[in-house]
């Protein structure tokens, strides 16, 4: 009988070691990336995994391929990508092929797949061959590596040049930003400009989660890059964002032109970061959203 709490003691011990390894993992992933990449994958960062995830990794990968595919967010047979139904709310969405080039952070010690084909991205990502991104992946037992979450690898800082004198700065483009909303589907949205992190920043209100409109700067120029940040209203950001699209015209149609943008996800909420095509003179920015499509 006295091998019964020798034994308990043992499986305490192997308990709390592997507690102790397990939550050294967010010490461990605070350590070895930066504020930034931390912040957008915090929430998938955990101090231990269910028994079927064998790994979870956060990688720098090189985008290798893109692709629109049609998708349908309802779940008959018919449904799904490359849907044969007939729902009126089928959509397009982003494949998207990876090859991994460093790892950033893991746990675990499965072998990590070396590139990835076909990743669906529901949210829409301005990116294309020859792009870096981030991704986090997940490793199984019984089925295949799959990836979680992607974004657009940060910037990497240029160098310091070596001083020859006095430092210059470039002008400042103080031009101001006055948005006025031309059109919108639903009459309580909204949107007003605030500054963040010297960025020019779109607040849109949408208590319903879906909707579109078109914005006039009686400033001027748009600026170059713009950031979009959506919210039901006040104090309540939206969390997910599952549809997005951006165009900018003169105010005919035939002439709009899409903008890029990128999807950002961070414990302040979603926001959109906006790459506006060159131009000159008053031009209108349509923008449409949908935070998730409904079954």
């Amino acid at each position: 009988m006295a091998a019964r709490p020798l034994l308990m003691i043992v499986l305490g011990f192997l308990a709390l070691a592997a507690a102790a390894q397990a939550g050294g993992n967010v010490e461990r992933a605070k350590a070895a990336l930066d504020q930034s990449t931390l912040e957008f994958f915090q929430r998938e960062i955990k101090d231990s995994y269910p028994d079927h995830v064998t790994a979870y990794a956060i990688v720098q990968a090189t985008v290798t391929s893109t692709g629109s595919v049609g998708y349908c967010p309802l779940r008959t047979s018919q449904c799904g990508l490359n849907p044969t139904c007939n729902h009126p709310n089928k959509t397009i969405v982003t494949a998207i092929s990876l090859k991994v080039d460093k790892v950033l952070y893991r746990t675990g010690e499965a072998k990590l797949p070396a590139e990835f084909k076909n990743y669906i991205s529901r949210v829409p990502m301005a990116v294309k061959a020859g792009d870096e991104v981030q991704a986090s992946l997940y490793c199984y037992k019984a089925t295949a590596s799959m990836i979680s979450l992607v974004r657009r690898a940060p910037a990497r800082r240029p160098a310091s040049a070596p001083a020859s004198g006095p430092a210059t700065r470039p002008a400042a483009t103080s031009q101001p930003v006055t948005v006025v909303v031309k059109e919108t589907r639903k009459k309580e949205d909204a949107a007003s400009v605030i500054r963040e992190d010297a960025v020019t920043v779109i607040l849109v209100t949408s208590p319903s989660g879906i909707g579109s409109m078109t914005l006039v700067n009686q400033g001027g120029d748009w600026p170059a890059n713009l950031r979009v940040r959506l919210q039901y209203g006040q104090g309540r950001p939206y969390r997910r964002l599952e549809g997005f699209s951006a165009t900018i015209s003169r105010g005919d149609k035939n002439d709009a032109a899409n903008v890029g943008h990128s999807v950002v996800q961070s414990p302040g909420g979603v926001s959109v970061e906006l790459a506006l095509p060159e131009g000159k003179g008053p031009r209108e920015l349509k923008i449409s959203w949908i935070d998730a499509y409904r079954g």
